[in-house]
């Protein structure tokens, strides 16, 4: 079964929770945003995070989150433990999921927690990937579909999009596209 199809499935059953993250980086960077939201939108985490050191100036471009955002914000260390428990046993839908489940293992690393294995305790989904096959822009040097960003995704099908990187708004987005590829192969 294709990433599209498990996508379409798990729609149908309304049987999964989206999550998104903002982060300081994209290798061996650290989480300052996370959210969780389930299949229904209904916001299960949206919480700030401090991270171990400052946030680069180039990262804050990206998302707008600032070291000022985030210095009453706590820390990885107290949120993990409920960030487990709302993802064990579930279907996880990201949008590019391989870059979340990276960033989660790498924020358990920077605040030297045993390093949980993030890809075993949940069922990941990728929407990247399930919306690049839906779109169809075949790659003949990859040969797979394009991947293409949640930005591009969210117009392609009319879902409501803010350019602002925020993790909860990323959700929103994420479910939107999701339900959208579903309504368009019901």
């Amino acid at each position: 079964m294709s990433e599209l199809q498990r996508l379409l499935e798990l729609a149908k059953n309304r049987d999964f929770v989206v999550l998104d993250t903002e982060t300081t980086g994209l290798y061996d960077a650290e989480i300052v945003d996370i959210a969780i939201i389930d299949s229904t939108g209904n916001v299960l985490l949206n919480e700030l995070v401090q991270p171990s050191k400052p946030i680069p100036t180039a990262a804050t471009l990206v998302h707008g989150i600032t070291d000022e955002m985030v210095s009453e914000s706590q820390m990885w260390l107290v949120l993990r433990g409920h960030v487990l428990d709302l993802l064990t046993a579930k279907n996880v839908i990201v949008y590019n999921a391989d870059f979340d489940t990276k960033m989660l293992a790498s924020t358990d690393a920077a605040f030297g927690c045993d390093v949980t294995k993030w890809l075993d305790i949940a069922t990941w989904h990728c929407a990247m990937k399930a919306f690049a096959e839906y779109f169809g822009d075949w790659s003949e040097y990859h040969q797979f579909y394009k991947w293409k960003k949640l930005s591009y995704a969210a117009a392609q099908l009319g879902v409501p999009y803010s350019e602002h990187h925020r993790a909860l708004l990323d959700c929103f987005a994420t479910l939107g596209v999701v339900r959208q590829m579903f309504k368009d192969h019901a």
